[in-house]
């Protein structure tokens, strides 16, 4: 896109010159809602980390499909370690890229961000730094 604008000219940037810029092929990312804790389970303010009573709304932006099947051709089955840190990844098979825990108070009209994080980069991360990983350029 840099290089698209430097060649315009003139100083002034249209619509259609950044739309000609737009790629032709776009991967779908998946957003899902969930709530923190699950609601099955009895919620403890310290333990789950929430700043007042009730629930946090929680938004799961999740990995194209496209991206997961890359990935287990390259490792094979990607074993998500995050859910075993009871974090408020999505439970249904997807990769969740990030998520942001939010606590939504409809009655004052407030809407506190608890928590943004991205499990799978630090996940990436360990894996290319570990000992099972049979690839030395990971």
């Amino acid at each position: 896109m840099k290089e698209r604008i430097a060649h315009l000219g003139g100083g002034v940037i249209t619509p259609a010159d950044l739309l000609d810029c737009w790629p032709f092929s776009v991967d779908a990312y998946r957003l899902t809602l969930a709530t923190w804790p699950d609601l099955t389970v009895k919620l403890n303010r310290s333990e789950h980390q929430v700043t007042r009573r009730g629930y946090s709304l929680v938004f799961q932006f999740n990995m194209p499909v496209s991206h997961r099947r890359s990935l287990e051709k390259k490792v094979g089955a990607w074993r998500d370690y995050t859910s075993e840190r009871a974090h408020p990844v999505s439970t249904t098979g997807q990769l969740t890229l990030a998520w942001a825990r939010i606590d939504l108070d409809l009655t004052r009209g407030e809407a506190l961000i608890e928590e943004l994080q991205s499990d799978w980069v630090r996940d990436v991360r360990l894996y290319a730094e570990s000992e099972w990983s049979d690839d030395p350029k990971a």
